[in-house]
């Protein structure tokens, strides 16, 4: 929509675009970035894209005055791009586009992923492969509980291993609740680049009975997590043996509700003194079941 010619709007708009400009961030993801346009008439700013210099732009999102960034994250590595910007007034007339910025972004030395990601009992079990680990620096997991676009960072995982260079990585993410959840890696290289590997998802179901679920990580050197998921609500015991079948620790001996519950042991004795390495059960008593599962304490 046209500037009506008695709001002296365009001339104003002429520090905008001479003040346009385009800066790129660590990562790739585009930074757009001008000065606030000084008519008080001013209500917002539209960012428009092109993928070819002879396409139409497109709207690709509004900006309300007075804020002068804009990033755009929707961008591929290896494409080219061109913007423009206008002015848009409180009664909704619309400036014509600012000078146009044209970029080549360049793909990032990260090497390709191949990602998967199944479940164990009520853990979700995150692998992946690269081609290469030369340029590798760090993988940065990322899940989302509700839907694809609300994702934070659950862990990192070394980019490369100096002794082994191996290739394959493996992230567990334990005790989860029932529910879908969706993840995605945060591929990181040597010089801060990145890219999003494509994103998973998995559905984990509760059981309907008692289990008990093998400890992680097992073997283990510090601690280690026990979990369970109880049925109804019970009182509950978790008792820690050495191979020989005496006793070491007390961990639970209380009443609980239903649901998941998961207790930490530190590989101490009932006086708080370390335990040896070697191998360990854990026993459980809750209605009328009791199952041991066998763990290994290394250090």
């Amino acid at each position: 929509m046209k500037v009506q010619t008695e709001i002296k709007f365009v001339p104003t708009l002429l520090m905008f675009i001479l003040l346009f400009n385009i800066n790129f961030l660590p990562a790739q993801p585009i930074k757009l970035a001008w000065t606030p346009n000084g008519n008080p008439n001013v209500s917002h700013y539209g960012i428009y894209r092109a993928d070819q210099i002879d396409s139409g732009f497109k709207l690709i999102s509004t900006i309300t005055h007075p804020e002068s960034t804009y990033i755009d994250e929707k961008v591929l590595n290896g494409s080219h791009y061109y913007y423009v910007a206008t002015s848009i007034d409180k009664q909704g007339n619309e400036s014509g586009f600012s000078n146009m910025i044209d970029t080549m972004l360049i793909a990032t030395p990260v090497s390709s992923t191949i990602f998967s990601v199944h479940k164990s009992d009520n853990h979700a079990i995150l692998e992946w492969s690269v081609v290469s680990t030369i340029n590798n620096f760090d993988f940065e997991v990322q899940r989302s509980d509700d839907n694809i676009s609300s994702f934070r960072t659950i862990g990192f995982v070394a980019g490369k291993n100096p002794v082994s260079n191996d290739r394959a990585f493996k992230f567990v993410d334990k005790d989860l609740n029932k529910g879908r959840y969706y993840y995605r890696l945060k591929q990181i290289d040597d010089q801060g680049s990145y890219k999003y590997s494509e994103v998973l998802e998995v559905q984990i179901d509760l059981p309907q009975q008692f289990t008990l679920y093998q400890n992680f990580p097992n073997p283990f050197n510090s601690s280690t997590t026990i979990a369970y998921y109880l049925p109804q609500s019970s009182h509950v015991e978790v008792i820690i043996y050495n191979m020989n079948g005496q006793f070491v620790n007390r961990l639970i001996d209380e009443f609980q509700e239903k649901g998941q519950k998961s207790i930490t042991w530190d590989g101490s004795d009932q006086e708080r003194n370390m335990a040896p390495s070697g191998i360990y059960y854990y026993k459980i008593i809750v209605l009328d079941h009791t199952e041991y599962r066998r763990m290994v304490l290394i250090k």
